[in-house]
């Protein structure tokens, strides 16, 4: 379960692995939004991570959350 006061960033996995989407936090009712725009080639996969203020360009922790696509 995703907490209130973390920074969390969305990742997509496509062909050549995982791409860096934006991070959100939760509200303090535990719900966040974001938009991921266009997915990259081959998309499968959505991740959610535990990652510092600002983002980053790889994984820093294991995901928390993962959906399958198509």
């Amino acid at each position: 379960m995703l907490e209130s006061g973390r920074v969390y960033q969305v990742w997509v996995r496509g062909r050549e692995g995982l791409h860096p989407y934006p991070t959100f936090v939760l509200d303090e009712q535990g719900r966040a939004t974001t938009a991921i725009g266009s997915l990259p080639p081959g998309a499968r996969e959505v991740l959610v991570t535990n990652e510092r203020e600002g983002g980053s360009e790889d994984p820093t922790s294991r995901p928390l959350l993962s959906a399958p696509l198509g």
